[in-house]
């Protein structure tokens, strides 16, 4: 099955369905839970919540269980999740700094000369920040290389663009099911499983590799990074 009639099949399988998991779905939970149960019903658990329409809560309570499925994604090959500080952590303490700071400014705009310590300690601990924020993306992105390398197997690793790719691609999908989960924003079932679906996608393709369609996928891997480039 190659990577169009794969999305296409998970797409079909609505919550409309009389079961929760069939075809490529059930494939990938029973794929997951053999690697680790728990990861595994983090999935089938989602996909039970999103289909209580009575639940006005269902697509955020679901997107929680598909952000803590990628999160612990790692268990899959046998490794814990890095353990990271989260932003607010960090931003919190700087915030409060800032509010604080109350610099005093010339009538022309600039620093008054009692200010200008204040101002340059801020900035320093705004430096420290960004690059805080740029280490722990890239840890996340070593991290998701490393599982996503592992769940492959031994065997040709992809080209680099096309595995950094999808890495962002896997990224992007955890991002989305954070921020939904948090209620950042709001989301139809349409856009939710259209997102799910290509998460599955992704992770059903390492855990049940076929080589015909793998070989396909690599090239539409690569055909749209050439078209990004563009």
């Amino acid at each position: 099955m190659d990577e169009t009639s794969l999305k296409a099949e998970l797409q079909q399988q609505t919550p409309t369905s009389p079961q929760v998991l069939t075809g490529s779905r059930q494939a990938l939970f029973e794929a997951l839970r053999r690697r680790d149960p728990r990861v595994g019903d983090f999935y089938r658990g989602a996909l039970i919540v999103v289909r209580d329409r009575g639940n006005p809560e269902a697509i955020f309570q679901a997107a929680h269980s598909i952000r803590e499925m990628l999160e612990k994604a790692p268990l899959l090959v046998g490794s814990a999740s890095a353990r990271s500080q989260r932003l607010n952590d960090k931003l919190g303490p700087v915030r409060a700094k800032f509010k604080n700071l109350n610099p005093s400014l010339n009538e022309d705009g600039g620093w008054q000369p009692e200010s200008e310590a204040k101002v340059a300690k801020m900035l320093r601990d705004l430096r420290e920040l960004f690059d805080w924020m740029d280490a722990n993306l890239q840890q996340r992105k070593d991290q998701m290389r490393t599982l996503l390398r592992a769940l492959t197997g031994p065997g040709i690793l992809l080209p680099s663009d096309v595995e950094e790719a999808e890495i962002d691609e896997l990224m992007e999908h955890k991002d989305y099911f954070t921020n939904l989960a948090h209620h950042a924003f709001a989301a139809t079932e349409e856009e939710f499983y259209h997102r799910l679906t290509q998460a599955e996608t992704i992770l059903l393709r390492k855990l049940k590799p076929e080589p015909s369609a793998d070989f396909e996928a690599i090239d539409a891997l690569l055909q749209e990074v050439s078209d990004a480039s563009k």
